[in-house]
């Protein structure tokens, strides 16, 4: 619950970053109602029936999608890399002070090198970049999430606008969620 309290906080802060350093045709994008978006596009489209209007349809929504989303989804990344973050932090932390605590009952200095031979910067070295690939790995995940939610949301779309529009758009982050994480 907390996740999702801060998930938000965020948000907002982009949103209101966004309405400073953004013209009003992104911001409107950016902010867009993907619901009534897609009844807007239904109604404007209604007239003719045909494979492309619906491909139309289709393609224009999972570009509303991408927009409307695209705050949302950087927000959510945002906290999975705080908490990433700082659980590195305090792993790294108590691992440590634990490694000092062993070497100073070991050897009786905490200057004392490894005893594996292995010192603390290859360590620090080691920890970083594990960090740097989990860091990728949530960067990715939520870009691919992002596009997945979007042509969900497309075919959502297609098939029951407004409803549907946001059905597919949860499902398609579900799929991609349970694919990558």
């Amino acid at each position: 619950m907390l996740k999702f309290h801060a998930v938000t906080l965020v948000m907002r802060f982009y949103e209101h970053l966004a309405s400073k350093m953004c013209d009003e045709i992104i911001l409107d994008r950016l902010t867009k109602d993907t619901f009534k978006s897609a009844l807007r596009k239904r109604d404007r489209l209604a007239s003719d029936q045909t494979q492309s209007r619906t491909i139309d349809l289709g393609r224009n929504m999972f570009k509303t999608c991408l927009w409307a989303n695209a705050i949302a989804f950087l927000a959510d990344g945002t906290v999975q890399q705080i908490i990433l973050g700082y659980g590195y932090y305090e792993y790294y932390r108590r691992r440590r002070a634990h490694q000092r605590k062993q070497r100073s009952k070991s050897y009786g200095d905490t200057n004392t090198s490894y005893p594996d031979g292995q010192n603390e910067q290859e360590d620090t070295l080691h920890m970083a970049l594990s960090f740097a690939l989990k860091s990728t790995k949530v960067l990715f995940s939520r870009s691919v999430a992002l596009v997945v939610a979007s042509t969900g949301g497309a075919v959502g779309t297609i098939i029951y606008p407004g409803w549907g529009t946001l059905f597919g758009t949860q499902m398609g982050d579900g799929v991609a969620g349970s694919l990558l994480e």
